[in-house]
């Protein structure tokens, strides 16, 4: 009789470790973070501000604001990427914190080589007018005169090929 209840009392010991192993080391870390409600407008202002400050954390892939709350896209969606965005905004409160695999600074690097290539390789037959990057889907958007699927391969091909990269119609600009 004895035994079952050792048996039973370390059954309890092992479910309350277990219970407690999940847990962040500093239970008071969101004490910092204010719970304050802030509006869109001093959300947005303060995440700018802070990006200027500190610059652009290695985390971020973009941003924008939909609905009066702040969707911040990230490459990593931990407890200190999260303590750090609140921290930045002031705020937990109107943020959507969206995982995703790229970075803003690997988008704008794909960018750079994409401008690199297109002085390089004069394919006036493709009909490029530019690009321009999209934080909402968290891509680049190709502004090509002709969207056949034929004109796309020619752009992939002649040029560069992104999984990253969406396709629309765009039009000549008119230099004044």
């Amino acid at each position: 009789m004895i035994w079952s209840y050792i048996k039973y009392i370390a059954v309890i010991v092992v479910m309350l470790m277990l219970s407690c192993a999940g847990r962040e080391k500093n239970p008071h870390a969101d004490e910092k973070i204010p719970q304050v409600v802030l509006s869109n407008k001093e959300i947005v202002r303060n995440w700018l501000s802070s990006i200027q400050q500190s610059g652009i954390p290695s985390y971020y892939g973009g941003a924008y604001v939909e609905n009066e709350m702040l969707y911040i896209w990230v490459t990593s969606n931990s407890y200190a990427v999260q303590e750090d965005i609140w921290q930045r905004c002031k705020t937990k409160n109107g943020i959507i914190i969206k995982p995703y695999a790229n970075s803003m600074a690997m988008l704008v690097g794909l960018m750079k080589t994409l401008d690199s290539l297109i002085v390089a390789d004069n394919h006036t037959e493709i009909k490029w007018y530019g690009h321009a990057l999209d934080e909402r889907h968290n891509r680049i958007i190709i502004k090509l005169g002709d969207v056949s699927n034929e004109n796309i391969l020619r752009f992939k091909k002649h040029i560069l090929d992104s999984p990253y990269f969406k396709y629309e119609k765009g039009e000549e600009a008119i230099l004044f």
